[in-house]
C-alpha cells in the first residue's frame, strides 16, 4: 500500500480500488500513506480537503487520532472523516435538503432494545413456550443489527421471505423463521408508527441517497476515499 504505485491509486490517479494485506495495521497504513500522497508533512493543509469513509465511529476516531498523531502541528487540519452509515452527517446542506421530508425522530437506542425483547418474549409466551430476559435481549439485539443492515441497505421486501426456499423439508423449519421474523417485518413497523418513531437508519439512508444525487449532478473534485468495506 505505501509503494508509488498504490499512493497514486488512492486519489485515483491510476485506478479506484486498493487493498492491505491480512494482519496490516488498517489504521497506521491509511493514516501514513494518506499522508504520503499528500505531502501532508510539507504542507498540512494538503489533506484537509479529503473526504473519508471508515466502517464505524471508533475507526473514525482511530484514524483522526492518528493523523494529528503523525501531524499534530500548527496549521493541520484534519480531513472530513466520517462512518459509513453516517454518510449524510456534518453536512448542513444535506440536512436542508430533506428539510420538506417528514421523518420522525428514531427511538432512543435503550428504548428500542427494550421493545425488542418485549415481542420476542411475546412471540414465545404465545406458542407456550418461555424465553428468560437475558436471552430475548440478546436475539432483540440480532434483531436490531438486522434492522440496521436492511435500513441501510434500503428497499427489502420482507414480504419475499416465504418464497426463498422451495424443498419441502427445509420450507417447514424455513416458516418458522419467516413467523419470527414477523416481528421486524410486520410488528416493528407498527410499533414505531404508534409511538410516533421512525427507525434508526431511516435519516442516514436518507441523507446517503441526497449524497449520492448530489454526487451525480455534480462530481466532488476533493478526493473520496471509502477505507475498510467491501
Amino acid at each position: 500500500m505505501t509503494d508509488e504505485r498504490l499512493k497514486a491509486d488512492l486519489f485515483g490517479l491510476k485506478g479506484r480500488l486498493f487493498t492491505l494485506p491480512a494482519g496490516a495495521d488498517f489504521i497506521g497504513e491509511l493514516a501514513c500513506t494518506l499522508i504520503e500522497a499528500t505531502n501532508a508533512r510539507s504542507v498540512p493543509e494538503n489533506l484537509a480537503d479529503a473526504l473519508i469513509f471508515v466502517p464505524n465511529r471508533r475507526s473514525a476516531r482511530a484514524l483522526a487520532a492518528r493523523l494529528f498523531q503523525e501531524l499534530g502541528r500548527p496549521g493541520f487540519l484534519p480531513p472530513d472523516i466520517r462512518p459509513l452509515g453516517d454518510a449524510g452527517d456534518n453536512d448542513p446542506a444535506l440536512l436542508g435538503e430533506l428539510a420538506d421530508v417528514d421523518i420522525r425522530p428514531p427511538m432512543p437506542a435503550g428504548g428500542r432494545l427494550g421493545a425488542l425483547a418485549k415481542l420476542v418474549m411475546h412471540w414465545h409466551e404465545v406458542r407456550g413456550k418461555h424465553l428468560t430476559l437475558a436471552s430475548a435481549v440478546a436475539v432483540a439485539r440480532d434483531l436490531g443489527r438486522l434492522l440496521d443492515q436492511a435500513a441501510l441497505a434500503g428497499s427489502v421486501e420482507w414480504g419475499q421471505l416465504s418464497s426463498q426456499v422451495e424443498d419441502k423439508d427445509l420450507a417447514q423449519h424455513w416458516q418458522v423463521s419467516v413467523e419470527f421474523l414477523a416481528i421486524i417485518s410486520d410488528l416493528w413497523p407498527a410499533l414505531l408508527d404508534e409511538n410516533g418513531y421512525s427507525d434508526t437508519h431511516d435519516q442516514d439512508r436518507l441523507l446517503a441517497e441526497a449524497l449520492c444525487a448530489r454526487w451525480e449532478r455534480t462530481p466532488p473534485t476533493s478526493p473520496v476515499i471509502i477505507a475498510g468495506s467491501t
